[in-house]
Formats: C-alpha cells, structure tokens, sequence
C-alpha cells in the first residue's frame, strides 16, 4: 500500500479499527514489501509476456478493490495487504476516506484504459532492441 492514503492511516487502523496495537502495525506497514517480494517472485518465474496492457490496468483496478476491501475489514488477517489523508479522514471518517481512496482508484484504472485504448490493448513488452536509444 505505499503511496496509498490507507498506509497514512495504518496507526488509526491498527489501534481503534483491529485493535492490534504496535505489532500488528508492524505487521500492516510489512505486508506491502511481503506482497511485492512474492510477486516479484511469481514474474521472475512466470514472466507476463501477452496482453501487458491488460495486466496493468488490471493491477491498478485490483489494488483499488483490496484499497476499498481494506477500508471496510473490521479483520486485520483479511487484508494485510501523509497530510491529505489524514485531512480525507477528518473531512468523511476514517473508514470513508480509505474506501473513497480505493474507488478513485479503480476509476482512475478505468479512465486511463478508455482514454489510451492502445496502451490497453499492448499485446507484449517491446523488444529491447526496437527501443530507440536514449
């Protein structure tokens, strides 16, 4: 979740929301580098090598939807997984904001894949060899 308002919220999450106190905030602040370890894992394996455009746009979407799963758990083993937020949460509520951060989001996954169909429809990676040379 780094970069993510619901990572400025993981102290309110792990003290009011879960109730886990200063190890399970350790735990939350954790699981962003556990998940992109076990990805990174998973391609270096399993390389993604047709329709990357749909991948993309589909991980941004699937990280808006876990964002909104998040803000809605009352569990912290069900989604382990900075100034403007903590302004977001005063304004609607802890839970609301995280939630609000998620949908905007996966409408952000949604807009960009209209407005750049080619970028969405990119079959494979570009071969280093046809890049033009920086």
């Amino acid at each position: 979740m780094s970069s993510n308002r619901a990572e400025a919220l993981l102290p309110i999450y792990a003290g009011e929301i879960f109730d886990v106190g200063p190890v399970g905030l350790g735990v939350m602040r954790a699981a962003p580098a556990v998940g992109a370890a076990v990805l990174a894992a998973a391609v270096t394996v399993r390389p993604i090598r047709r329709h990357v455009g749909r991948w993309m746009f589909g991980g941004v979407a699937a990280f808006g939807v876990a964002t909104i799963v998040f803000g809605l758990s009352t569990s912290l083993a069900l989604e382990l997984g900075e100034f403007e937020s903590g302004v977001t949460a005063a304004w609607w509520g802890i839970v609301p904001a995280v939630v609000i951060g998620g949908g905007a989001t996966v409408a952000v996954a949604v807009a960009w894949s209209r407005l750049f169909p080619v970028l969405r429809r990119l079959d494979r990676f570009p071969d280093p060899e046809d890049r033009i040379p920086g």
